[in-house]
């Protein structure tokens, strides 16, 4: 590939786990990589990925409203920084996705256990 070029994520469908990544990985660019070059270029070992998950995590701190999935570490992660940073005062609200339906968290998450 062409540094440049436009990358698309392609989606597989029935894919086995992990093939989307490797398909993503496939259109996005190389810019130092090749049989010559012992460096490898921050798209090749993911940074791109990296700063996309870290912006979505405070986009979902900073939202007005989360709503997470109950056992997600992910959602006890962003429903924990919340409440220690108190948006709940500032009219932020977290909801939590479960079994039962859908109810509105007050307090802390409770903390992440592997059952």
């Amino acid at each position: 590939p062409r540094i440049g070029r436009r990358s698309t994520l392609q989606f597989v469908k029935g894919g086995r786990p992990g093939s989307r990544q490797r398909t993503y990985a496939l259109t996005m660019p190389q810019r130092n990589s090749s049989e010559e070059s012992p460096f490898v270029s921050a798209l090749d070992i993911g940074v791109l990925e990296l700063v996309a998950s870290i912006i979505n995590f405070f986009t979902a701190v900073e939202a007005d409203v989360f709503v997470g999935v109950k056992g997600s570490t992910y959602s006890t992660d962003v429903f924990s920084v919340r409440y220690y940073q108190q948006k709940e005062k500032g009219g932020g609200e977290n909801y939590i996705v479960g079994p039962d339906g859908i109810k509105r968290l007050y307090g802390p998450a409770a903390p992440h256990a592997c059952v």
